[in-house]
């Protein structure tokens, strides 16, 4: 590793080390986060095997929600998807609630507005890919039902029996990177499936009350979420009882989209790989017929 990069990691590690000591606690999460409000729908027991989580600001999911959500279409059939949104634009709220209003089961949405004028891309960035677990846990606490929240430019390709079969009677998975050095590289957070139970359910109380806490003054901490999950992770993990965790390997999660994986997961420079770009517009092309076809288009 990079001289640079292990400092970096090393300096996000201890920040977030000193600054969990020393900021005021949150008791309550959801009221003291100094948040925008959540507007939308709420999934309120599902009645689905599996509710799908995803978060993206407007530019985002214009890139990629379509195909993400065709894909769960394609191979979860049945489960439930929940998008949530940051700032979106008029013409994609319209878009969800016509999914939400039963032009697909077992579909809800949610959305923010938040003024980040005064950050730069990099600290909205950050203020994203946070605090969507804040919301997952709003979301994931009604749904009565398991939920993976991924990142919305990821891919199911495969029928969602393989990961079922994978987790079992897991409470918490993730793809793991324990080798990895610094706090804040050791999973994917994209990654993260929560079962029902009460020791999951409370483990993703924490992982959004600690975001919230954390965002609430100020600290937009680079890759915030990791760090939080996997402190966590730790902390529960000390209890009685511990957390029934499953790590997702390969099989699961493919970085490479050629390893027979059942979710695509780009990272960086994988985005433009030609195989993910031409998966990519399948799946756009077939939300297309799906959304003419359901409002009665030709």
């Amino acid at each position: 590793m990079k001289l640079g990069k292990y400092l970096r990691k090393t300096w996000g590690s201890l920040s977030y080390r000193w600054l969990d000591k020393w900021l005021p606690a949150v008791e309550d999460a959801r009221r003291e986060t100094a948040l925008p409000p959540l507007e939308g729908h709420m999934p309120s027991g599902i009645g689905a095997p599996l509710l799908f989580f995803a978060a993206a600001d407007a530019a985002y999911f214009e890139r990629y929600g379509r195909a993400f959500i065709a894909a769960l279409l394609a191979n979860a059939p049945g489960s439930g998807i929940h998008i949530h949104l940051f700032n979106p634009a008029p013409a994609q709220l319209q878009l969800l609630a016509e999914l939400s209003g039963g032009a697909v089961p077992h579909f809800s949405h949610t959305w923010e507005h938040v003024d980040l004028d005064r950050h730069d891309d990099e600290r909205r960035g950050r203020y994203y890919y946070s605090v969507r677990f804040v919301r997952f846990a709003e979301i994931a606490a009604g749904a009565g039902a398991p939920c993976l929240c991924l990142d919305i430019d990821a891919l199911l390709v495969g029928p969602i029996e393989e990961l079922k079969d994978k987790v079992g009677a897991a409470d918490l998975a993730f793809y793991a990177r324990f080798d990895k050095h610094g706090g804040n590289t050791k999973l994917l957070a994209g990654t993260l499936y929560i079962s029902p139970s009460r020791q999951a359910m409370a483990f993703l109380r924490a992982v959004g009350g600690q975001i919230g806490r954390f965002v609430a003054h100020g600290h937009l901490l680079e890759k915030l979420d990791q760090m939080v999950i996997y402190d966590f992770f730790l902390r529960f993990n000390r209890k009685t009882p511990r957390l029934k965790f499953m790590s997702l390997d390969d099989s699961i999660v493919d970085l490479r989209f050629g390893g027979g994986g059942l979710i695509w997961y780009p990272k960086g420079a994988s985005k433009r790989d030609r195989g993910y770009c031409d998966r990519l517009r399948r799946f756009e092309a077939d939300f297309s017929r799906r959304v003419s076809h359901s409002s009665g288009g030709a």
